[in-house]
């Protein structure tokens, strides 16, 4: 049974945390082509390369659904680093209750190493159903999704999300899902191409190919609660991430 949520000190606290994560300041348009990214993010970053190196067999895992381990996980190196900075505070279960009584349009927040939101697992599994038939997908990954607006289904989908192998496996079906997608585009090398796919990951992947080319552009990561005045673009970290230590 899913306990409800009263209106204690947990759920203000957790109300106050939702407004900080999703707190709209504005980030400085730098260029971030020249950035030490070790250097930016001091600790965390490293933090998040050695927790690569320590699971490195979990990560190579993703061989098995059918998707490169190297350049996929660079897709989510940013989300590990924001992970390791805000680990305290994306680990808040009264926010987790929100989704799971009243849904995403009351609660839709980060969740994992990887960062993933509610919303996301939902129209990853939405575009799954879809399209699975033109796939063909490795065995290792799900069939058909149940998906209903019920309170149980949100509590099981949350259940995947807490844990990192069903985390791995959202991350190849959406690898697979966005191949799928922009098949008939070119890129000019592998970079290129995990540029666009990390932009995707990041912005919205149902987005149209003009929407996320514009995406490239901008400068919105950031790590932290508050968004500060300068932010960084989350294409050129995975890509920076994938030059420098794809092979750990």
């Amino acid at each position: 049974m899913i306990k409800k949520l009263c209106y204690t000190k947990e759920l203000y606290s957790s109300l106050i945390i939702l407004t900080l994560l999703n707190f709209s300041g504005v980030c400085q348009n730098i260029s971030t082509e020249k950035n030490n990214y070790q250097v930016v993010f001091g600790s965390e970053y490293m933090d998040a390369v050695n927790f690569l190196r320590t699971e490195k067999g979990l990560i190579d895992s993703l061989a098995t659904f059918g998707v490169d381990p190297d350049f996929t996980i660079s897709i989510v190196f940013p989300e590990i680093l924001r992970y390791s900075a805000i680990r305290d505070w994306a680990e808040t279960k009264a926010i987790e209750v929100l989704y799971t009584q009243y849904g995403n349009k009351y609660a839709d927040f980060s969740i994992g190493r990887f960062q993933m939101k509610p919303t996301f697992a939902e129209e990853i599994e939405r575009q799954w159903n879809l399209h699975l038939q033109h796939l063909n997908p490795n065995s290792k990954l799900p069939g058909k999704f149940a998906i209903n607006e019920s309170e149980n289904s949100r509590y099981e989908r949350l259940k995947r999300l807490n844990d990192i192998n069903w985390q791995l496996k959202y991350l190849a079906m959406f690898k697979i899902l966005i191949e799928q997608k922009f098949k008939e585009n070119k890129w000019s090398d592998i970079q290129s191409k995990l540029h666009f796919f990390a932009t995707a990951y990041n912005s919205g992947f149902m987005k149209e190919y003009s929407s996320l080319l514009s995406s490239e552009t901008h400068n919105d990561f950031y790590t932290g609660i508050l968004k500060p005045s300068i932010c960084y673009n989350y294409g050129n970290i995975a890509v920076d991430y994938f030059l420098k230590y794809r092979i750990l």
